[in-house]
């Protein structure tokens, strides 16, 4: 049975933003204070976790994005949420061997094998087609707010 947009749009703000849905979650438990940005190498898949794939470099580490429902993060309309601002990882130090991120995730966990809430492959979002991120000696991986879109259906 399908969730209607009000209530995909709801879930969004809940688990990215932490914005309660009123009747629903009336923000009485602890609320997790951010979700952590991973990138991967390939599919972590429904069954994986954060570590399934994921990118190993000197100095990478997950990016922390704060769920804040008075200073969100995420933009979300219609079912659709994209980060408000770019998700900046760390550089990648010279001597660090070149690595292909093809997806990238978003869990609960800062390091180890956390849940994951949502995960997805690199994509141009013009093109629709995919937009692996080369990661070599030097370089600072970053996902722009276009590459981030996250439909709740």
């Amino acid at each position: 049975m399908p969730k209607s947009i009000a209530i995909c749009t709801s879930l969004l703000e809940l688990l990215l933003n932490g914005v309660p849905i009123e009747g629903i979650s009336g923000g009485e438990t602890e609320l997790l204070p951010a979700l952590y940005v991973a990138l991967h190498t390939g599919d972590p898949g429904a069954d994986g976790d954060q570590e399934t794939n994921e990118v190993d470099y000197p100095g990478y580490a997950r990016v922390a994005v704060a769920r804040d429902p008075v200073n969100k993060a995420w933009r979300v309309v219609d079912g659709v949420a994209s980060a408000l601002g770019e998700i900046t990882f760390p550089d990648a130090p010279f001597g660090t061997t070149t690595v292909l991120a093809t997806h990238a995730s978003i869990g609960v966990a800062d390091s180890g094998p956390g849940n994951i809430v949502y995960f997805g492959a690199l994509e141009d979002p013009q093109k629709h087609e995919a937009a692996p991120i080369t990661i070599a000696a030097g370089t600072r991986p970053i996902l722009t707010p276009s590459a981030t879109s996250i439909r709740e259906t």
